[in-house]
């Protein structure tokens, strides 16, 4: 509901099957919304021009500028909201310190985490505590639910962007470059929440519950849920062997002279994904978030 009002009564039927992505490309400020196809790079004027109408009421002095103001300040609120929203549903919870930095847009230093497939929203990561421990990087891929994909959709591609331009409108922030951080209040340039922020966000989305979960002590509790009435999803899973490696596939494999392993992450790769990230193992974590979905 709290996006619902953001979106000033509208709520494009954009079919998200459409939207073209590319998990290959990597360059500073790229996201979905770079790509021409998708017409989404001025989409924040369709948010514009309601809210400057004469039914919208913005405006930049007087009753106008305070409806503005609050529209960033509910803004803010929805973000807030959306840190537990994402980290509940969408399959075995990250670590906290994955998530709070999620970014909807490369960087130079950082590639982003938001990306679209299929018509569905993944988030990717390319970091996880085993990294440091083993030094081999591997990727880890959570799907958000349906509802809070579309949520996510139309924050970034008209909420988010039309909060930039009404701060910058208001005079409130002199940033011409954007904040690609997901987790971000509307007058934070570069930075993102912090874990005491989280941690309140969490506990925003499960204030019905019989106690006040910390980020940790929630990952144990969902893996425990998980270990008890979900065991498919702790079914025995390696990432370098896709599922469709049947017997004639591993005879092909083994006649090159290759473990199944170094035949399905070193050879006939699909460029259009890492080498380390192809479509078979991102369908195989799909499939791990829709069992908890529909848990």
């Amino acid at each position: 509901q709290r996006a619902r009002n953001l979106m000033l009564g509208l709520w494009p039927d954009i079919d998200l099957s459409k939207i073209r992505d590319s998990l290959a490309t990597h360059r500073p400020g790229y996201s979905f919304l770079s790509e021409p196809d998708n017409q989404l790079q001025m989409s924040f004027k369709l948010l514009s021009r309601r809210a400057f109408s004469k039914d919208g009421g913005f405006s930049l002095k007087g009753p106008g500028r305070r409806r503005a103001l609050q529209y960033l300040k509910d803004r803010d609120d929805l973000v807030k909201h959306m840190f537990g929203a994402i980290h509940i549903p969408s399959g075995m919870p990250a670590r906290g310190e994955e998530l709070r930095i999620i970014r909807w847009a490369d960087t130079v230093a950082s590639p982003r985490n938001i990306f679209f497939r299929q018509g569905r929203l993944m988030l990717v990561f390319s970091y996880n505590k085993a990294t440091t421990v083993s030094n081999k990087s591997f990727y880890i891929v959570r799907f958000p639910c349906p509802i809070m994909s579309r949520v996510m959709f139309n924050y970034l591609t008209f909420i988010r962007p039309f909060s930039d331009f009404l701060a910058r409108q208001l005079q409130l922030t002199l940033a011409s470059t954007t904040n690609p951080h997901l987790f971000t209040l509307h007058d934070t340039k570069t930075g993102c929440f912090s874990s005491n922020a989280c941690l309140r966000s969490l506990q925003l989305s499960t204030q019905g519950c019989g106690f006040q979960p910390t980020i940790k002590l929630y990952r144990q509790v969902a893996i425990s849920v998980v270990k008890k009435h979900i065991p498919a999803i702790i079914a025995s899973f390696d990432p370098n062997a896709p599922t469709e490696y049947a017997m004639f596939l591993k005879m092909l494999a083994y006649q090159t002279g290759h473990t199944i392993q170094t035949h399905s992450r070193s050879y006939a790769l699909d460029n259009n994904y890492p080498a380390k990230l192809q479509a078979d193992l991102i369908d195989r974590y799909y499939q791990s978030s829709l069992l908890w979905h529909q848990f």
